[in-house]
């Protein structure tokens, strides 16, 4: 049933996108915002489960759609489990650091530096989900994009895989 409504979505969006945004790596932001309000982007305790989410990569894949649908819900997961609140807006994730992030202190406060690799989306999503092992700890944060530098990249396929920098993100 949920396959069968997430392909129904997708049938009703694609007659109206354009192949030519597909190909400059844009978010269709409509068919994101469709898939949000039915809840098939996010995993939450009493939603749409992670395996559910990664069954629905089948229609994803199928249509080649053009949004951060698998970073969405692995972002999401990722958030429950370190029991943070999911934040409004388009999610993806930050999981390859070139490098050793750093954790500080400033102000008392956290905060979080380094670089990340092959961010999909980057450049559209309004949150970062940042995962890192820093001062001997593993964290999660999710970060504000205008708190980032973004690095526009292409994969061989065209799709958005930036490089974020992040300088002094609250952690």
């Amino acid at each position: 049933m949920i396959l069968d409504t997430a392909s129904r979505v997708l049938d009703q969006h694609f007659g109206t996108f354009s192949k030519i945004e597909e190909k400059k790596g844009g978010l269709y932001q409509p068919l994101y915002d469709e898939l949000a309000a039915t809840g098939f982007l996010w995993v939450e305790e009493d939603g749409l489960t992670y395996t559910h989410g990664m069954a629905l990569q089948e229609a994803a894949g199928y249509w080649s759609a053009p949004i951060p649908w698998t970073e969405s819900v692995i972002a999401s997961q990722i958030l429950t489990l370190a029991g943070i609140s999911r934040p409004p807006g388009v999610l993806t994730i930050a999981a390859t650091p070139t490098g050793q992030p750093h954790l500080n202190r400033v102000d008392g406060q956290a905060v979080l530096s380094g670089s990340w690799s092959a961010v999909p989306w980057a450049r559209q999503a309004d949150v970062i989900v940042v995962t890192a092992q820093a001062s001997s700890q593993r964290l999660v944060i999710a970060v504000d994009r205008s708190a980032c530098r973004v690095t526009p990249r292409q994969s061989l396929s065209g799709e958005p895989v930036d490089d974020v920098e992040l300088i002094r993100a609250p952690g």
